[in-house]
């Protein structure tokens, strides 16, 4: 073995093996360390909301502007369960040829139209909510599924939240919500998108099955009226 200074080694080819047998039990040492100290960083993030996001999944929060692929900012993804059902047997392919492009300005998540890869907002992802983020990562999904079926995304005879493709992607976010454990008031405050009025957000929510009468609180109805839940 030759090292810096120029010197010859010989090491016998039983210690050899015994070395390399040192270093694979030492990487799985680290190995270990480093998903225990995901463990509590989720642990941490999710204090006091008692939730329940896999402590497999790694968002990269610091990435400049550029094209990444999905799996390098979104670690993961491809084990969740939800994701394995929005893609099936081609969900870990479709997810390690998907692209991020990351953009320095405000803004959130979507789908390009053109290719559909992902779009997000690198202020977004550096000082977002984790759970936030993290459902718009299931929610950017379907609509990735969506556009490689054809579908049309932005199709504009329809209200942003009558929108078929929002309501199918919103639906199967809120039951994963629902999942890592988000309360109903929860649900519908994350429907509440800065895009849309009180009563459209009102009318999302009962679109996509967010128990309204468990909330607490004053909720604006379809007609432009209030009502009280319990």
């Amino acid at each position: 073995m030759r090292f810096s200074r120029g010197k010859d080694f010989l090491v016998d080819p039983f210690q050899c093996e015994r070395i390399k047998a040192l270093a694979v039990k030492e990487k799985m040492k680290n190995s270990k360390r480093v998903l225990q100290a995901r463990k509590n960083q989720v642990q941490q993030e999710n204090e006091g909301r008692n939730l329940l996001i896999d402590p497999f999944i790694r968002i990269s929060r610091k990435h400049k502007a550029g094209s990444y692929a999905f799996l390098k900012v979104f670690q993961g993804f491809e084990k969740l369960e939800v994701v394995r059902k929005i893609f099936g047997k081609d969900t870990r392919r479709i997810l390690s040829e998907l692209r991020v492009e990351i953009f320095e300005r405000d803004g959130f998540m979507g789908v390009s139209d053109e290719d559909g890869h992902i779009f997000a907002s690198g202020h977004y992802l550096r000082s977002g909510d984790l759970v936030s983020i993290y459902l718009d990562v299931v929610h950017e999904l379907v609509h990735v599924r969506q556009f490689r079926e054809g579908k049309e995304l932005f199709d504009e005879r329809f209200n942003y939240v009558d929108r078929p493709t929002e309501i199918e992607a919103y639906k199967i976010t809120v039951n994963e919500a629902r999942r890592i454990g988000l309360s109903e008031k929860q649900i519908y405050e994350y429907l509440n998108v800065p895009w849309v009025s009180e009563n459209d957000h009102a009318r999302l929510a009962r679109s996509c099955g967010v128990r309204l009468e468990e909330i607490s609180e004053t909720v604006e109805t379809s007609d432009g009226g209030v009502s009280k839940s319990k």
